[in-house]
């Protein structure tokens, strides 16, 4: 994990665990080829991006990210059943 770009903590490890994702699959989504879903705000106005792309396994991963700081902090995710 790339923890001077990404803030991870045992709850969006948990959740992404739910949706057998790994911290490293976020990231690799995230730092490739993604396409950009959307933008918005949450109802407390942090702002919420929404990015769509591929694991190196084959994997469609959506992933929505805010940003802490300097870093960034996966919020959701949604992932396909194959990979």
């Amino acid at each position: 994990m790339n923890d001077d770009l990404f803030d991870w903590d045992d709850a969006n490890i948990l959740h992404l665990a739910e949706h057998n994702v790994s911290p490293e699959e976020a990231e690799e989504v995230l730092l490739s080829d993604t396409l950009e879903m959307g933008f918005d705000k949450s109802e407390l106005g942090e702002d919420r991006w929404s990015y769509i792309g591929e694991t190196s396994r084959g994997r469609a991963l959506q992933v929505v990210i805010t940003m802490r700081g300097e870093r960034i902090r996966g919020y959701r995710i949604q992932a396909n059943n194959t990979g």
